[in-house]
């Protein structure tokens, strides 16, 4: 880690690049990184309504260390964009993650049980404060991703034209509508514990 940390620092002070980031860095890593002289911009992680195990301990140590959050996965493979309202809805391949059973998919590894059940209940509760809010919930999802504390941005892919104008409708939500999205989905966050790999049944995130 140090050697790391010092080349990295040498090519800024080089002029060679401006800043680095990480990515998937757990609290120990993070810490580990900040004890080597580390100075991350930003650390990548997954991180979505229906997915917030980065909240216990890994988003506030990223806030510790100074390094902002870009979060990848902020629609969680399209199940936040109201596409999808039922497990047999939600292609084979989206379903390897720990919000699914094991036994959904053979190309899921982590052996669990998930929390489908929990997962769509909390999809169709986005779903209506959404729709009482009058925005979809695509922008939904996005704007209460941006509006938490120490989120810089989002990685979020398109494959048409029509998504990439849907992915950057932005919308300033109120802190009432916010909280009510955040409490629609306390139960699962609460059910899918600390672990922030989406897809091992031991966080890879150290």
């Amino acid at each position: 880690m140090s050697e790391a940390v010092q080349q990295l620092e040498l090519e800024k002070a080089r002029g060679r690049i401006r800043h680095y980031g990480i990515c998937n860095f757990g609290a120990k890593n993070m810490e580990a990184l900040r004890t080597a002289g580390g100075k991350p911009l930003t650390n990548q992680l997954p991180y979505n309504l229906l997915w917030r195990a980065i909240e216990h301990d890994v988003l506030p140590t990223a806030a510790e260390v100074g390094a902002t959050v870009l979060a990848y996965s902020p629609l969680q493979q399209g199940l936040l964009t109201g596409r999808f309202w039922k497990v047999d809805e939600v292609p084979e391949g989206r379903r390897r993650t720990r919000l699914f059973s094991s036994t959904s998919t053979s190309l899921a590894t982590h052996g669990g049980d998930g929390a489908e059940t929990e997962t769509f209940k909390a999809i169709e509760k986005i779903g209506k404060i959404c729709a009482d809010e009058g925005i979809s919930m695509t922008t939904g999802a996005l704007s209460w991703l941006l509006a938490q504390p120490n989120v810089a941005s989002v990685i979020v892919g398109c494959s048409t034209v029509e998504q990439v104008v849907e992915n950057t409708r932005i919308h300033q939500i109120t802190p009432a509508v916010e909280q009510k999205l955040k409490a629609a989905t306390e139960e699962l966050k609460h059910l899918m514990g600390t672990n922030a790999d989406l897809w091992a049944p031991e966080s890879r995130m150290k």
